[in-house]
C-alpha cells in the first residue's frame, strides 16, 4: 500500500480532535500533498498583505464555512479554487488533522489533507494570495530547517517554533498543521515494509 493510501487509512481510522467552535468562526485549509515524481511536497501560499488578518502570512488554502458549504471539506474545497484556482477533479480527499484554533481564539481551524494531482496549473487569486510554493516532506522533516523566532503580539513578545525549509519562513498555525500532518505522515511509513524518511 502506498504511503498516501495508509496515510487515509490513518486518518479515516482515528478519533480525531474536534474542538466546539462556540463564539468562534468555524473555517477551514485544504492541505495539499503534491504527489510528484521525485518525492511528496506539501503546498503553502502567502498571504496577500491586502488583506485585513493574518497578511503576509505563509498558510494553507481556506476560509470561513459559508451557508452554502454542505461542511468543513467544502469549505476548504471552495476556498482552494477562489485562491488558487485548484478545482475538486484534481484533488483526492484523504482525511481530516486535528482542529486548530488562532492565539486569539476567533477562529477554528479544520485541516483538510488532499493529495493534488502533479502538475496541477495554478491560478492565484492576487487579492489573496501574493505567492505560491512547494516544500518537500523531507526538508520540512528535517530538523536542520527548524529554528526559533520571536513575535510580538499585543504587546508581548513570544518564541515560536519555525520551519526555514522553503522561501518563505513557515510558521504560527501553519507550523502547527504541518507538525501534525509529519506526525501522521511518519506513522504512516512506520507500517511500510521499506520506510522512507523515518526520523
Amino acid at each position: 500500500m502506498a504511503l498516501l493510501e495508509r496515510l487515509q487509512s490513518r486518518l479515516s481510522g482515528r478519533g480525531r480532535r474536534v474542538i466546539d467552535a462556540g463564539d468562534a468562526l468555524a473555517c477551514a485549509v485544504l492541505v495539499p500533498i503534491v504527489d510528484a515524481a521525485d518525492g511528496l511536497e506539501v503546498l503553502y501560499t502567502l498571504r496577500s498583505e491586502e488583506l485585513t488578518d493574518h497578511k503576509g502570512q505563509v498558510s494553507f488554502p481556506g476560509g470561513k464555512r459559508q451557508a452554502e458549504d454542505a461542511d468543513l471539506e467544502a469549505t476548504a474545497l471552495r476556498e482552494a479554487y477562489e485562491e488558487i484556482g485548484v478545482a475538486g477533479r484534481d484533488l483526492d480527499v484523504l482525511g481530516l488533522l486535528d482542529d486548530v484554533t488562532t492565539m486569539q481564539g476567533m477562529y477554528i481551524i479544520t485541516p483538510v489533507v488532499a493529495r493534488m494531482r502533479a502538475g496541477v496549473s495554478l491560478s492565484t487569486n492576487p487579492a489573496e494570495v501574493s505567492d505560491t510554493f512547494t516544500v518537500s516532506v523531507e526538508k520540512l522533516n528535517d530538523p536542520r530547517y527548524r529554528e526559533i523566532d520571536h513575535k510580538s503580539f499585543q504587546g508581548d513578545t513570544y518564541e515560536i517554533d519555525t520551519i526555514t525549509a522553503g522561501p518563505h519562513v513557515i510558521w504560527g498555525v501553519t507550523h502547527h498543521i504541518t507538525l501534525d500532518l509529519l506526525s501522521h505522515l511518519r506513522s504512516a511509513d512506520l507500517h511500510s515494509t521499506h520506510p522512507r524518511w523515518l526520523r
